[in-house]
């Protein structure tokens, strides 16, 4: 039986990204099936207003005053812990320390905290000193991905690659791989092979680095940055590339990596956290640092994988249950 009233919130700028931001509106499309009114907002005014019974937070940062609100206030918060935050991969020093004070506190008042890879949930548990009840608070739960429409026969020959980042910072774009992904582009021409790169996602400084390196490896006709894509262009685009570059330092999910595979695209990735729990060997795992060291006989092993993988269908239509609505659903009861 449905329950009364549950809010989701999220410290972003404009309440256009619940709809337009996948996770935000899938995960709002699961808590629809559970509770009679739902609302997604970005203002603690209105939150309170609302008098839900549940709250489900994004990001600890944020989430911290939510939760003390929830104590004080009477309502259950499920925090949905996006564990780069608490990652030594990502931060160090002072701000790894705040963070994962903000981390704890936000364990020690919520209900539970939905991780999406087990690189988070232990990162957490090293939060926990031992104590299991915190520990039952973490809990590993995958986001939701909608795949689109499987195409099995694409021009394999053709290296035609697609990465999506955030361009909002350069530090984004060094974590996302996506200067690895060019690079790796340069390599496989200069050994004679087909090989492009199309790079979507929001404009920002991080596209000064991508300019820079288009020039320096004399790429203009062979890596284009496309900007801004809405989700039926991205249908298109990985229904058009055969190949999905995730050469991630660090990934707390890999939504976008999913997707491409669950259409069928080859995923190339780093393997690093999530991308070793929803990917790892169903994609090609490469060696970063043997892209940075130019080794080419590397890089002509890459391609012959390229050449060589494939993934049976029937498996494939079973894994995407795990990531469905449904299961979502039942992860915030």
């Amino acid at each position: 039986m449905k329950d009364n009233r549950v809010c989701l919130y999220s410290h972003v700028e404009n309440k256009s990204v619940f709809k337009n931001v996948c996770f935000y509106r899938d995960d709002l499309i699961a808590l629809e099936r559970n509770y009679n009114q739902a609302l997604a907002t970005n203002s603690y005014v209105e939150l309170i207003k609302f008098k839900p019974s549940l709250v489900v937070s994004y990001f600890f940062t944020w989430s911290l005053l939510v939760a003390f609100l929830g104590r004080f206030i009477g309502f259950r918060v499920i925090i949905i812990g996006m564990g780069d935050q608490i990652s030594p991969d990502v931060y160090n020093g002072l701000r790894l320390l705040l963070c994962k004070i903000t981390a704890f506190l936000c364990l020690l008042l919520s209900e539970k905290i939905l991780v999406s890879c087990s690189n988070d949930k232990n990162n957490l548990y090293k939060l926990c000193f031992g104590f299991n009840f915190l520990k039952k608070k973490i809990r590993l739960e995958n986001l939701v991905v909608v795949p689109f429409q499987y195409k099995e026969t694409r021009e394999h020959k053709n290296f035609k690659a697609l990465t999506i980042c955030w361009l909002g910072n350069e530090k984004n774009l060094i974590r996302k791989g996506v200067d690895c992904s060019i690079r790796l582009i340069f390599l496989l021409r200069s050994i004679g092979i087909n090989a492009s790169l199309d790079i979507a996602g929001l404009d920002g400084p991080g596209k000064t680095i991508i300019n820079k390196l288009i020039e320096e490896y004399q790429l203009k006709n062979y890596v284009n940055y496309i900007g801004f894509i809405s989700e039926s262009e991205k249908n298109a685009l990985m229904s058009s590339h055969s190949v999905y570059l995730q050469l991630s330092d660090y990934e707390g999910f890999g939504m976008a990596a999913l997707e491409a595979l669950f259409s069928g695209m080859v995923v190339i990735h780093s393997n690093a956290g999530g991308l070793k729990d929803h990917i790892g060997s169903n994609g090609i795992i490469t060696d970063k640092q043997k892209i940075y060291d130019s080794n080419l006989n590397y890089i002509a092993k890459i391609y012959s994988s390229f050449l060589e993988h494939s993934i049976d269908q029937k498996y494939m239509l079973n894994e995407i249950e795990k990531y469905s609505i449904r299961r979502r659903s039942a992860a915030f009861l």
